[in-house]
């Protein structure tokens, strides 16, 4: 009896175990990585309010308000050599994530390159694109805060906020707002040919 019992263990249980666990334990260690990320995206998040000192002063880009680099924006914005953390997280944070900050990476390289160019035509282009950018930063801001704070869709416009994610996407939208009046707003006449920034 003892020798039918330790041959089906060694047969049957054993292998099933350790396949059973060859494919759990991947996914605990993703599930464990993926919930470390966020925690620390709303760690660092605590940290991104518009910098007090420079919001009303208009002669700062929106984008400049923000001069303190972060961890999880470095590995958003570079998928191919972190890609076991992006994909550890959910898609859809993955995606507002990555668009926000290339949003804010664009900002200041229109900004640059008007500078570069320094012209009154430049400063147009350069006032028409910030705004548009401003608007997909605020836009996947306000979805970002809606996924952590577990909301199913953002809050709408003119809705009190009611946590600290709303509150800093409250913040934001002020400081693009004086800058932008009515930068949600989409511009349909926005243009700007590629030749022009390659001056």
């Amino acid at each position: 009896m003892y020798t039918v019992i330790k041959d089906v263990l060694q047969v049957l249980i054993v292998p099933i175990s350790l396949a059973a666990f060859g494919y759990y334990w991947p996914l605990r260690l993703a599930r464990t990585k993926r919930n470390a990320f966020e925690q620390m995206i709303r760690s660092e998040m605590d940290e991104m309010k518009p910098l007090d000192l420079w919001e009303k002063d208009t002669r700062f880009r929106w984008w400049q308000l923000l001069p303190k680099r972060f961890v999880h924006e470095r590995i958003i914005l570079e998928p191919s050599t972190n890609r076991e953390f992006v994909l550890s997280l959910e898609p859809s944070l993955a995606y507002h994530e990555f668009q926000m900050w290339t949003a804010m990476q664009k900002a200041q390289d229109v900004t640059e390159r008007a500078q570069k160019i320094s012209t009154d035509e430049a400063k147009v282009k350069e006032e028409e694109w910030l705004r548009e950018h401003a608007r997909q930063w605020d836009h996947h801001l306000g979805e970002i805060c809606a996924l952590i704070a577990g909301k199913k869709e953002p809050r709408k416009e003119g809705d009190k906020p009611s946590n600290k994610w709303e509150v800093l996407h409250d913040k934001w939208w002020e400081a693009i707002e004086l800058r932008h009046p009515g930068f949600r707003k989409p511009k349909p006449e926005l243009t700007a040919p590629l030749d022009f920034w390659a001056r």
